[in-house]
């Protein structure tokens, strides 16, 4: 089964430009989990997961069909006992049946062929097993910049987001999700970042990529000035981005 490789191009730029996801988060899933032998970190890109999971879990196994993106992963040499790193599609998972305590999804299950997936999610996670899979959207800094970012965002590169991009947007309400759902608490994705993390960030995006690609320019710089200055003298601001998270257990 083939997919949509949007990041392998750019792997180590989103590597170091991704937000990584709250502690509390991981804290809230592992008490849910009835056994911690494994965590299947399934769609992992570079692991921006995967370090939380192993202070939870006896072995992570943490897959991409992005061989680009798994070496990016920044932990590679510790806990290396514990890990596992295996290119393989999220449709069809190199393990057993019923072999996983929990399978995480974060920031790609849009990407996926979702009734196959859930059919490979079926086979691979144990009775009582958990499923997790989060996203965030567009993030917030302040009005002004907002804005500007918005126009980025809908007016630059608007066309050149795949359909996918939406369902993040929409938060995965129109997915059906197999398996009891687990009533999870709001979390909160937060950073205090400088400009030139925001800058990188946005370059991060697949959108600014295809169209650098596509049109031989960055679209990035058309707003990079009135940035700075919207910015001012501030070392550091407050990113927030809505986090979405979708928490199910295994009958």
């Amino acid at each position: 089964m083939g997919f949509h490789d949007h990041f392998s191009g750019h792997a180590a730029l989103y590597a170091s430009a991704r937000p990584s996801y709250p502690e509390e988060l991981f804290e809230f899933l592992s008490v849910q989990c009835a056994g911690s032998v494994l965590a299947i970190d399934c769609a992992s890109g570079n692991g921006q997961a995967t370090g939380s999971l192993l202070k939870y879990f006896d072995r992570v196994l943490m897959t991409d069909a992005s061989a680009e993106q798994l070496k990016q992963y920044a932990g590679a040499g510790e806990d290396n006992e514990k890990l596992v790193r295996v290119v393989a599609v999220a449709e069809r998972l190199p393990v057993p049946d019923q072999c996983a305590d929990m399978l995480t999804v974060a920031q790609a299950l849009h990407w996926f062929d979702f009734d196959s997936f859930c059919e490979e999610l079926d086979r691979v996670l144990k009775p009582g097993a958990i499923f997790a899979a989060w996203s965030y959207g567009i993030h917030s800094i302040s009005p002004d910049i907002d804005s500007l970012i918005g126009y980025l965002y809908e007016d630059i590169i608007g066309s050149y987001w795949t359909p996918e991009r939406r369902m993040v947007e929409d938060g995965y309400a129109g997915y059906d999700f197999p398996f009891q759902e687990i009533q999870a608490p709001s979390f909160k994705l937060s950073k205090c970042w400088s400009i030139e993390q925001v800058l990188a960030y946005l370059n991060s995006w697949s959108a600014v990529q295809r169209y650098q690609r596509e049109k031989g320019s960055n679209p990035v710089e058309a707003i990079e000035k009135p940035l700075t200055d919207l910015w001012g003298e501030q070392a550091q601001r407050e990113i927030q981005w809505p986090l979405t998270l979708k928490v199910r257990r295994k009958a």
